[in-house]
This record gives structure tokens, sequence and C-alpha cells, in this order.
């Protein structure tokens, strides 16, 4: 029986098709159990588009039909629901100060410097980036934080770089629900130019990457293939492992396509990312959105809006009825439809009042 080694303890040069095999678990285990599909639709549906495909949108009305006699609109209140709960989450700053534990000139004066850095990393970036993270909290279940060094950020003098992940770009072990998880793998695009020239000896690797379909949760939002092959960006994998009794010192490692450009211990002791999760479903690994119970009435909306709407456009006309034998003639009624027979038509209302419902619908939505 041969003896089994753990994957993340791999030399360097098996490190990175070791990282990129858990990318396609993971992506493959999210469209086995659902939950990509979740992600795509309330991402569709959030920023107005039909996740059915039809192409309907919130920003223009279509007609359908052979003599475009139906009306297909969608009315966005989805993404209003959404908004609403990241104002009240992330509306008002909070009032973070620095707190002197001794009261003298020098601490006073360290305690205003406090203050003053934090003030600035949140002008500077960091909370625009903690709303969107409330975005995608709240619009795919989770959210992610990750705070690292980056060298090259303050004129190369190196400061803290603040990114914000959706799920689909944080790579987990999807049978570990436990938040105290070994290791995680973030997916980002870089400059691959950029890249080649901080790491000249992978030059090679890092211009014949391509990026992996399975990255991109937004492709419903895309018309034809991506030519990923002549793309400036390329799919950078991050790899941190948390030091354990199996990585005494932890692991960083940045993978490009299935070579490992950097690997060492990991210089932050711990996993460098943090989630946004409201709601977390008991036995799994995966954040729950509130909102996504609305995703079905928001479709039920639209199509009660768009019968609505149809109705308006084909019947909305003023009709008169004139019998048969009568002197009235349509010239006198100028942008009137008139009708003549020997007896009125009766319409037949199945579903009572189309716009009546539409009103109902609309109320009840909000």
């Amino acid at each position: 029986m041969s003896k089994r080694t753990y994957w993340a303890t791999e030399p360097t040069e098996r490190i990175g098709s070791e990282v990129s095999k858990r990318s396609k678990m993971y992506a493959d285990a999210s469209v086995t159990n659902g939950r990509r599909d979740l992600w795509q639709r309330s991402g569709l549906l959030v920023y107005g588009l039909d996740p059915e495909g039809s192409g309907r949108n919130s920003a223009a009305v279509m007609l359908n039909g052979a003599q475009g006699q139906y009306v297909d609109l969608r009315c966005n209140v989805y993404r209003a629901n959404i908004r609403q709960q990241v104002v009240m989450t992330v509306g008002s700053r909070p009032s973070f100060k620095c707190r002197a534990r001794a009261y003298d000139a020098s601490t006073d004066e360290a305690r205003l410097i406090g203050d003053a850095i934090l003030d600035s990393a949140l002008n500077d970036g960091v909370e625009a980036k903690l709303n969107m993270c409330a975005w995608h909290g709240l619009s795919f279940g989770e959210g992610w934080v990750s705070v690292t060094w980056d060298p090259l950020l303050a004129e190369g003098r190196g400061d803290c770089r603040v990114r914000v992940f959706r799920p689909d770009q944080v790579v987990r072990d999807t049978t570990c629900a436990d938040d105290e998880r070994d290791w995680v793998i973030l997916l980002s695009q870089q400059n691959r130019w950029t890249l080649s020239a901080l790491y000249p000896e992978h030059a090679e690797a890092i211009q014949q990457a391509g990026s992996p379909e399975t990255l991109d949760i937004w492709t419903a939002f895309r018309s034809g293939v991506r030519d990923t092959a002549s793309s400036d960006y390329v799919v950078v994998s991050e790899f941190y492992h948390r030091p354990t009794p199996s990585l005494p010192a932890g692991r960083a490692t940045i993978v490009v396509g299935s070579t490992a450009i950097a690997d060492g211990p990991n210089p932050y002791g711990r996993i460098p990312a943090y989630a946004m999760i409201s709601t977390r479903e008991p036995g799994s690994p995966y954040g729950y959105a509130d909102a996504w119970d609305q995703m079905a009435l928001q479709q039920v909306l639209d199509s009660i809006v768009s019968q609505a709407a149809t109705a308006r456009e084909n019947f909305g006309e003023r009709t008169l009825f004139s019998p048969d034998g009568s002197q009235f003639e349509a010239e006198m009624v100028g942008g009137m439809r008139v009708l003549s027979g020997t007896q009125p038509p009766t319409p037949l209302d199945l579903e009572g009042n189309a716009v009546e419902a539409a009103s109902r619908a609309a109320e009840m939505s909000v």
C-alpha cells in the first residue's frame, strides 16, 4: 500500500498542478451542487438582465411576436431591495478611533496620528471596496476581502493591498464546513506583462498561460468566445495555507497556469482573506443570501408587468362601436379605433384585470 502525502506539502515544481487541480475541483463542485447557478442568476437579476437568457433587460422595452404585439420588460425591484440593505449595512462609516493606554503628550500625539492613518486608508479606496464586499455578500451570499502586502504600491515603498473577491474566486475545500479552514486559493486577473517583469525566470510560462473558463460567472453577460490567449490579463492563483503541524511555517504560493512562480512560508501567519457572510448554511461552507428568496418573485413580477403592458399597448386606445347602417364615420373621431357590426364584441378577461394584477404585485414586492 502506497503512502499518501498531503498535497499542500508537494515541492515547488509540483505544487502548481496541485493548486490548479483544487481550483477545478471547486468549480466542478459548485456546478454540481447548483451554487454556481444561484450566483449567476442573482448576478444577472441584480444588473437588470433576464437569467433565462431571453435578452430582456431593465434598460429597454422589447417587442416580440409576429407583429411586435407582445411587450417584454424587466422592473428591477430585486436590485432596489439589495441596495436598501447595502445602505443599511455600510451607509454610515463606523466610528473607529484609536485609544491611548496612558495619557501624556507622546501617546496623545500617537493617537492622533493613528486616527489620521485610519481616515486616510478609508478615504483611499478601502471604504469603497468594503461597500463592494457588502454588495457581493448580499447578492451572492458571500463577499471576501483580502489584505496583503504589495511592495510596488506607494511609489515602491510598499503598502497594504485590499482586494474584494466573489465566492467563485475563493477556492476552498467544499467538504469542510468549519470556518477554521487550513487553506484557500484566491483567483484574480493580473497583467501578464507585469508578472513577466517581476518573475523573468517564468516569463515563458506566464505568456503561454490562458484564463480557465470556470473562473468567470459573468459569461452570460458576454456574447461570443473570449480570446483568453491574446488577452493582456491572465488568471493568477494565490494559495495560502495557515501554519499547522503538517506545515509549521504555513505556505504562500503564486501560481500561473500550473507553474508556481513564487513559493515560500506564509508571511502573514494566517490566511489573509476574510469573509462577509450574513447567513451560513448549516453543514455547508457556503453562505446564503436572503435576497435569493426574492428571485422567483422578481421573475413573476416581470411576467405580470409585461402582460399588463401588452394589454395596454394593444387595447389601451379608446374604441368606439358603430352599428351597421349608421351614418357615423371614423373620420369624425380622429385618433380613435372604430368597430362596426350588428352588436358590440364582448371581451373575455379570463385572468382578471391585468393592470390591476400588476399594481397589486408591485405593492407586494416593495
